[in-house]
């Protein structure tokens, strides 16, 4: 789950034109695997990781709603991360948001005096 108290550090991950409408990209930041998705409503981010057993899940597998997870066939919403039909998992949130033609991922900061760290 986000804290919106914490403060984070915004980095651009892809430009939006790279991502169109209904469709998820999967981006690297330092040895983080994140998957970013661009649903109708908005933009999401999560950690790249199954939680049923740890496998990467691959944005390809993304149908503008739901990413399924091609080893054991779990679907999660872009929405919230949740999985469908098995309450209780879901893939971990990142903030998120397009600004300036940039899709931003807001990282938590791991301490204290970044300037550039905000939580707007």
């Amino acid at each position: 789950m986000i804290n919106p108290a914490l403060p984070v550090s915004w980095k651009a991950v892809a430009r939006a034109e790279e991502i169109p409408e209904g469709k998820g990209k999967l981006v690297r930041e330092g040895r983080l695997e994140l998957l970013v998705f661009h649903t109708k409503e908005t933009w999401t981010a999560f950690d790249n990781t199954c939680p049923h057993a740890g496998a990467p899940i691959y944005a390809e597998h993304f149908d503008g709603e739901r990413v399924t997870c091609i080893y054991h066939g779990l679907q999660f919403s872009a929405k919230d991360g949740s999985c469908v039909g098995c309450a209780g998992w879901s893939l971990d949130p990142y903030l998120v948001k397009e600004e300036g033609g940039q899709v931003l991922v807001g990282f938590p900061v791991r301490g204290s005096g970044d300037a550039s760290a905000t939580s707007s």
